[in-house]
């Protein structure tokens, strides 16, 4: 089988579409019969004419799939974890980020759990008293 090569953003685009295979919280995520599957949708959408290759080439190309979607999550989980564990105020240490997709990944992260409020100067009513 030759090497593969594809981008990661439209890697990580598709997987995200599929709730099985990143969201923990999700009861399909302990399916492997349908994560499979899922893994299968995005190596068909990912890979250029997966549908030409052999069922072995697919398996194959699938497993490779599932081990770039693993790497392209570990910079993305340590780089959390960093922002976690940093200290606040001047103690606090620059963080270099390691992951590119790193701002795209906690973006789509805080679109997902609704954390973003967006305030502006007329929602806020201050009283202050002289």
């Amino acid at each position: 089988m030759n090497h593969l090569k594809f981008d990661t953003e439209p890697l990580i685009s598709a997987i995200e579409s599929k709730n099985c295979i990143c969201d923990i919280a999700c009861d399909e995520y302990k399916d492997r019969d349908i994560k499979n599957a899922a893994l299968f949708h995005v190596a068909a959408v990912v890979v250029h004419e997966f549908d030409r290759l052999s069922e072995k080439e697919k398996h194959e190309t699938v497993l490779l799939i599932q081990k770039r979607c693993k790497t392209a999550r570990d910079p993305y989980v340590r780089d959390r974890a960093k922002l976690r564990k940093m200290e606040s105020g001047d103690s606090a240490k620059h963080i270099k980020k390691t992951d590119t997709s790193f701002d795209a990944d906690e973006a789509s992260q805080e679109n997902q759990n609704n954390e973003v409020v967006d305030l502006s100067e007329s929602d806020v009513d201050v009283d202050v008293e002289v």
